[in-house]
């Protein structure tokens, strides 16, 4: 995929862990093919789109793996 080596760097920059941003990349992929037909390209570029889902589940990841505080 033409981007996914900046996701999978962006997700790796958030959970230190090869493996975790990886899925963290493949998860977001597949929430793309779902969620396709509500990617509105005049709000974000594709990138931007993509990045902001990668991020927020990495996010996702990184606090799940933490737990509760």
């Amino acid at each position: 995929m033409r981007h996914s080596l900046s996701l999978r760097a962006l997700a790796f920059g958030i959970l230190h862990d090869p493996v975790d941003a990886e899925q963290v990349v493949q998860a977001t992929f597949r929430e793309v093919r779902y969620e396709a037909t509500r990617f509105d390209p005049a709000h974000f570029p594709v990138f931007g789109w993509l990045s902001e889902l990668t991020r927020v589940g990495a996010l996702h990841r990184s606090r799940c793996a933490r737990g509760p505080q």
